[in-house]
């Protein structure tokens, strides 16, 4: 269908390519131009989804290794879903502070998509609770970044201490961090309404790092602002960065210092 698409076009239209799951034959250049992925708490299972800043990523592990732009198009809470007589629907009204908005949004920024995710349902997950401020927030953290520039990929080069929850994009002069606490999920905060213990004296290290300065800026990533900026100087390859007390998440974003 693509191709029949193409030789139709003079004017060579984007083409997207829509998945709900793992669909390989349906990724790559041959089927479009933009893949498109699915992945919901409910339709794409019930445990991993629990936690959809780190399902997103691996979910699309698969659409990413191909080198193809992709997109979460779709993602959130399956409302309709029914598990053991528990309807999905009932567990997101319990939400009222959208935390899996936040996951779906970030979580998607840093499976390497072309953008944030994008949740669904957005009547009653998102208009409802009024969560339309945790768009604005993550809104805030890459207005500056050159998206179009940096040709970002997925890193794998930082660690961090106290098994925290750790996503790393690496750009062309640019470096994003989304530092998560090892207990936080949508489902913890929304569901079982847990109680997070503060993480003090955390650090996240990063690994071949060219030599020079880096602008080093630390954000709340759940309120959307900048903490601090630090100046950093990099010398043998390893910068660390000392975390502010840790009671949810943060972000970081490094910049080649001008």
């Amino acid at each position: 269908m693509t191709a029949y698409l193409r030789s139709l076009d003079p004017w060579r239209h984007l083409i997207k390519s829509s998945s709900e799951g793992h669909s390989p034959g349906f990724w790559g250049a041959d089927c479009g131009d933009l893949n498109d992925m699915h992945p919901y708490f409910g339709w794409s299972g019930w445990d991993k989804t629990k936690n959809l800043g780190t399902f997103l990523p691996a979910f699309s592990q698969d659409v990413y290794d191909k080198g193809h732009p992709f997109i979460i198009g779709e993602t959130g809470i399956a409302r309709e879903c029914v598990n053991k007589n528990i309807k999905a629907g009932s567990l997101a009204d319990m939400d009222t502070n959208g935390w899996h908005v936040q996951e779906s949004l970030w979580g998607g920024l840093f499976s390497g998509a072309v953008g944030s995710g994008m949740p669904w349902w957005w009547d009653e997950n998102v208009d409802k609770p009024n969560v339309y401020w945790r768009f604005q927030f993550i809104a805030n953290f890459v207005k500056d970044v050159r998206f179009n520039q940096e040709n970002f990929t997925r890193g794998n080069d930082a660690s961090a201490t106290d098994k925290m929850q750790l996503f790393e994009l690496k750009g062309k002069e640019t470096r994003l961090l989304w530092v998560r606490h090892p207990d936080l999920s949508w489902y913890g905060m929304a569901v079982e309404k847990k109680s997070l213990t503060p993480i003090h004296n955390a650090e996240v290290s990063l690994e071949k790092m060219t030599a020079g300065n880096y602008r080093v800026e630390i954000w709340d990533s759940e309120h959307g602002r900048k903490l601090e900026t630090r100046d950093v100087e990099v010398k043998d390859g390893t910068m660390n960065i000392s975390l502010p007390e840790l009671t949810t998440e943060v972000a970081i974003k490094i910049l080649v210092s001008p």
